[in-house]
């Protein structure tokens, strides 16, 4: 006789497909790649290759269409989400099935602790993809851009700081800063894996 399955339990086993399939391989490349733990650093030494090169801050037109005020606070959520991400401890994440007999009393914290690995995966998973998508944004960034986005996002640095890093005025700043913060908006807009909600 076959066995009807609630909505709820067929949620449950897909969650546990993800969990065997999905995030085994994703949370051991994760261990693997210690890179992912020092983007910032990453983007700075793409830098050094950077400065012979020519790249240009996006034109007036291009930003009026696409900044806006709280872009810069937006963007930092995803910015801030990354970070978090960053520290979930995988080790802790050891994924293998669950064999014998089930036992009904403890189906129901089996599934909650499937759902929470499962969503801890997931957020490892989506962190991967913003990795990538800052790591290809860096090589689109000017040299000022690139400064501006690893002090404003990793290092927690003022506006004013940066100018004083870069040796430039506030006004000079300002252009940066807005090239900058609509470049890593388009960019993390294009990636549809990371499902940001932006502006």
């Amino acid at each position: 006789m076959k066995k009807i399955l609630t909505f709820k339990q067929k949620k449950t086993n897909i969650n546990r497909k993800k969990l065997n399939v999905r995030g085994k391989v994703e949370v051991d490349n994760m261990r693997n790649d210690n890179n992912f733990f020092e983007l910032p650093k990453q983007i700075l030494e793409n830098l050094e290759n950077k400065k012979e090169t020519y790249r240009n801050l996006l034109s007036n037109e291009v930003i009026e269409a696409y900044y806006y005020t709280n872009l810069r606070k937006d963007l930092l959520k995803s910015f801030t989400t990354f970070n978090d991400a960053k520290y979930i401890d995988k080790d802790y994440i050891n994924i293998s099935p669950i064999y014998g007999k089930e036992i009904t009393k403890n189906k129901n914290k089996q599934d909650k602790i499937s759902n929470y690995i499962a969503s801890k995966i997931d957020k490892q998973i989506w962190a991967k993809d913003f990795y990538d998508t800052i790591m290809s944004l860096s090589t689109k960034l000017t040299y000022s851009e690139t400064y501006y986005l690893v002090n404003t996002f990793f290092n927690n640095k003022t506006e004013e700081e940066i100018s004083e890093i870069l040796n430039i005025s506030r006004f000079t700043l300002q252009k940066i800063k807005k090239s900058c913060l609509v470049k890593t908006y388009l960019e993390l807009k294009s990636n549809e894996n990371l499902n940001i909600i932006i502006g």
